[in-house]
């Protein structure tokens, strides 16, 4: 079902994300970890709300890339601009269960881990793959809700008890042996070589994913 949703604040969290708020529709729900559909310029472009369908706002977190046309749309559009979108869409749920999870993301991919947290989960291991220490985005939420919480900081030396390395890194080489449910968000690269390390290291454990380009 298409939606009119209307942006009324931006806020940037490092030099290229940032997060966005919309209007939410009366009719419009989701659960947390699926996302929403906008439509721009005849094209699909898909976020996964931080914020809970309970919430007044609708809040997205988006990457600047210099190469994204709607991404650099939306970080420089006024307050006000109104967007179709539908939803909800996909199935990146989370499913309790008894085994520990164990949720690996990347960049904006922790957007999904944002509302689970939100949402009450907690007592996860969470990898948080960013390049420099200032891009742990959303980490003041996640690591209080988290059992284990491992940034894993692919470039230049930073302060701060970290991974150096990705996580990917820390999967293969660090991730003892045990039962676990993995969560995996981010992009293509990434959820391909922790498949592969899973498969080949914890052969036994359930594998959630989504992806994105």
């Amino acid at each position: 079902m298409p939606f009119i949703i209307q942006l009324t604040r931006r806020m940037w969290l490092t030099d290229t994300v940032f997060e966005l708020a919309f209007t939410k529709p009366n009719r419009l729900t989701w659960l947390p970890g699926q996302h929403i559909r906008f439509d721009f310029a005849g094209a699909d472009r898909d976020y996964t709300p931080v914020s809970l369908p309970g919430d007044p706002l609708i809040r997205i977190c988006v990457r600047k890339t210099g190469q994204g046309r709607f991404s650099d749309h939306l970080s420089r559009c006024p307050e006000g601009e109104r967007f179709k979108i539908s939803g909800p869409h996909g199935h990146f749920l989370y499913h309790p269960g008894e085994t520990l999870d164990v949720f690996v993301g990347t960049g904006t991919g922790v957007a999904p881990f944002v509302a689970y947290a939100s949402s009450g989960v907690s007592g996860f291991i969470l990898l948080q793959g960013a390049k420099t220490f200032d891009e742990l985005i959303y980490r003041n939420l996640l690591e209080p809700n988290s059992r284990q919480y491992v940034p894993c900081i692919s470039r230049a030396p930073d302060a701060g008890p970290v991974f150096h390395g990705r996580v990917t890194d820390f999967l293969k080489n660090r991730l003892p042996p045990d039962y676990y449910q993995f969560y995996l968000c981010g992009r293509e690269e990434m959820i391909q070589d922790a498949m592969n390390i899973i498969d080949d290291k914890f052969s036994d454990a359930k594998v959630f994913f989504e992806r994105f380009t």
